[in-house]
């Protein structure tokens, strides 16, 4: 999907490398890496709980190095175009049915207030159109064109923002024209206004329940904390969001000629 998507950041390649770079690694890049990236500078510590956030503080001082060591910067090449550099990517596997995996990219905003209001409004989209209380997935799911694997996502990582949808279907050429049928059926006839208030209620009682995680609260203030934004906010942000708002949002960013697709099908292991 990456390598759809993306035509020269480097994200649209494995995670583990190429073949090349993996070749040219040697002990003392190992080293600079490490050096370069693993230092408090670049790093952020999140405790939650009944605790003293002074001592907190204190200990951690004790095993931080007395300097933090400067962020470093990062160059991921030119900006990219928003469209896809190619639109389909399929490979034979041994999977009993196709799997399909469907991506946009979007142009990430500027850390702070605009970040969060982007990440709030990409999760209301995904939940309003393809969301469990849809018409979209009561629909297909009632006709088995998906089932209960189908998820939504987004992918912050590397300064790109990657919407995603897939799981497993018969036809992932019907799976990608009803997704996109259905984000131009709500830009042009706007939205419902009742299940777009039943899905932001259900997302504040999600985000609401999300703060009796330890886990969950502390991945959401150490993301907050690169953002540059307080991860309490996303309540005050989500209240902001209207009918309006998010089906201009919809109208500007799942349009169809945004979307490539990646499809496993059953047969022999084989790729084009």
């Amino acid at each position: 999907m990456w390598s759809c998507l993306y035509d020269h950041h480097p994200i649209r390649d494995s995670v583990a490398g190429t073949v090349e770079s993996i070749a040219e690694i040697t002990p003392e890049t190992l080293y600079a890496c490490h050096k370069i990236f693993y230092t408090p500078g670049n790093m952020a510590l999140a405790v939650v709980g009944d605790v003293d956030p002074e001592a907190v503080r204190a200990a951690a001082m004790e095993l931080l190095p007395t300097e933090s060591g400067e962020i470093p910067v990062r160059d991921y090449g030119a900006p990219e175009a928003l469209t896809p550099c190619r639109t389909r990517f399929t490979r034979a596997m041994e999977v009993s049915a196709p799997q399909a995996l469907l991506g946009a990219k979007l142009r990430p905003a500027e850390p702070g207030e605009p970040l969060l209001r982007q990440k709030t409004l990409t999760g209301m989209a995904l939940a309003y159109l393809y969301g469990e209380s849809s018409r979209f997935y009561n629909r297909l799911y009632a006709d088995g064109l998906i089932n209960t694997d189908f998820f939504t996502e987004t992918d912050y990582a590397a300064d790109t923002l990657t919407l995603l949808a897939g799981g497993e279907t018969r036809d992932p050429e019907r799976l990608l024209r009803e997704m996109t049928d259905e984000a131009r059926r709500a830009a042009d006839e706007g939205l419902n206004e009742a299940l777009f208030h039943r899905i932001a209620k259900s997302r504040y009682g999600a985000r609401l329940r999300g703060l009796n995680s330890f886990g969950a609260l502390c991945g959401a203030l150490v993301n907050a904390d690169f953002g540059g934004y307080n991860a309490l906010d996303a309540f005050r942000a989500a209240a902001e969001i209207t009918p309006r708002v998010l089906r201009d949002f919809i109208a500007d960013f799942f349009r169809e000629e945004d979307f490539a697709m990646s499809v496993i099908t059953p047969g022999e292991t084989k790729g084009q």
